[in-house]
């Protein structure tokens, strides 16, 4: 398994602990988790993460920086704005912890640093989209 589809797993294998507040979001994680218009489309509300790169930090070739990417998105007509800033605040809540590195990892992968760069939120057709963007200093096994 790569390093990018590891620390996709690990954000979307803790998101799936999280307990939520009066809602209850699909998780999913890659590229083809968000297959809309299709059969594949996820319920909403979804929460998928994505990591499409990492490139090798330094001279350690196993230590790498991950970029990640969570989206929070909920149908406009079911959900106002108020809402839906309201479940990105909880999930921006569960993403910011003092602990977010140890949170996501596990034996396959050790998440060092956390580091959120961005975030904002749109409309994209008929459905609000949050976003955190973030880099993931990381290791594709378990540190001891």
């Amino acid at each position: 398994m790569t390093i990018t589809q590891k620390c996709q797993n690990a954000f979307r294998d803790y998101l799936a602990t999280v307990t939520w507040t009066g809602w209850a979001p699909t998780i999913a994680s890659g590229i083809n988790a968000a297959n809309e218009g299709t059969d594949r489309a996820l319920p909403l509300p979804s929460i998928v993460v994505q990591c499409q790169s990492a490139q090798q930090d330094g001279h350690e070739s196993a230590h790498y920086v991950a970029q990640v990417e969570v989206r929070l998105k909920e149908n406009a007509d079911d959900t106002d704005e108020v809402v839906h800033l309201a479940h990105l605040g909880e999930l921006e809540d569960a993403l910011a912890t003092d602990d977010i590195a140890a949170d996501v990892s596990g034996s396959t992968f050790t998440a060092q640093l956390v580091e959120w760069t961005e975030q904002g939120y749109e409309i994209e057709g008929r459905s609000w989209v949050g976003y955190f963007r973030g880099e993931v200093h990381c290791v594709g096994r378990e540190l001891t």
